[in-house]
């Protein structure tokens, strides 16, 4: 991707519109200005050629506050700071690709939310590797090139002392450390004794688990767990359906219930009734008038916008928007 580190002004960049990652907590972001405003900002940012950036959105909004701050030194640490440039153009993928990883390595999250986060990554870069493996695609061949190269070279399984989700490891102490696999009987016994993972899927969580820089094991875990849910997906739509009988039955009964207590009232209290629902009912479509009108805005931005993108030849582009 040959990138280039410049120091440029912060007000020379803008944020990434694609960043999906919620925001640092008020703690969290108070710490990091406090370091940035001690130390300025040592590790660089990344950005397209075109200043968008692709990560460190949080230490260029610091930056961008620090600039008016009471002490001279502080500001002069943020005057200028450290961008990457990504001279060649980005696809989207990879752009999301790079801000998605910096941010699993850097953000203090839970494990949970790691979980998800590292599960929403897997499908996004493997989903057809999955849905194949579903299939119960042929990997044979791929299976025997793997037990072909482990005749000649002993395999190792990649083992991550650190936390799971770290996926781009900077300091000594987080390197990875391989250690060799136990002897070939061992290890077709452990193998038979995993019932919950077929071969086509090992092979799969170990690519994963190469690629992606997590432990095997938990690679193969996300591999199952996503492989049962692109399983039920349908199902699932099945049920969304059956839920929403269920709540069409549900209004039934509601307009029953209400049928029976207006038949019991008195005439003024039916009157009251009467007027209550029927400001409701203004109120209600007032807003949905409101909103409907904010949906035609969008939709005619969004289609100018499209044949402005069309016009100068960036209808792939266009094409390639995730959302």
């Amino acid at each position: 991707m040959n990138p280039i580190v410049k120091m440029v002004k912060p007000e020379s960049l803008r944020p990434n519109s694609r960043n999906d990652f919620d925001p640092l907590s008020e703690e969290e972001y108070a710490n990091l200005k406090e370091n940035i405003a001690l130390n300025g900002i040592l590790d660089a940012l990344t950005a397209k050629k075109d200043g968008t950036l692709v990560t460190g959105e949080n230490r260029y909004r610091i930056a961008l506050e620090l600039k008016d701050h009471a002490d001279e030194e502080v500001r002069r640490r943020v005057e200028s700071i450290p961008v990457r440039y990504y001279m060649n153009e980005l696809t989207l993928e990879e752009e999301y690709d790079i801000l998605e990883g910096d941010n699993l390595f850097r953000r203090h999250l839970t494990a949970e939310q790691k979980k998800e986060r590292l599960k929403k990554r897997i499908l996004r870069k493997y989903k057809e590797d999955l849905e194949l493996d579903n299939r119960g695609g042929d990997r044979k061949s791929e299976a025997s090139k793997e037990e072909a190269k482990s005749n000649d070279h002993s395999l190792t399984l990649i083992e991550n002392s650190s936390v799971e989700g770290n996926l781009f490891s900077e300091t000594e102490g987080s390197k990875i450390h391989p250690e060799s696999l136990i002897a070939e009987g061992d290890k077709k016994s452990k193998d038979q004794g995993d019932l919950l993972i077929g071969n086509s899927s090992k092979d799969l969580a170990k690519k994963i688990s190469e690629n992606e820089n997590i432990p095997f094991g938990s690679a193969k875990r996300y591999v199952t767990e996503l492989k049962k849910e692109l399983q039920f997906k349908d199902p699932k739509l099945a049920k969304k359906k059956a839920e929403k009988k269920k709540e069409t039955v549900t209004k039934k009964d509601k307009v029953k219930e209400f049928q029976k207590k207006y038949s019991k009232m008195s005439a003024s209290a039916k009157k009251t009734e009467v007027n209550r629902l029927l400001s409701k009912l203004i109120g209600v479509r007032k807003k949905r008038e409101k909103l409907e009108a904010q949906v035609t805005t969008f939709l005619k931005e969004d289609s100018e916008l499209v044949e402005k993108l069309v016009a100068v030849g960036e209808k792939k582009r266009v094409q390639g928007l995730l959302v």
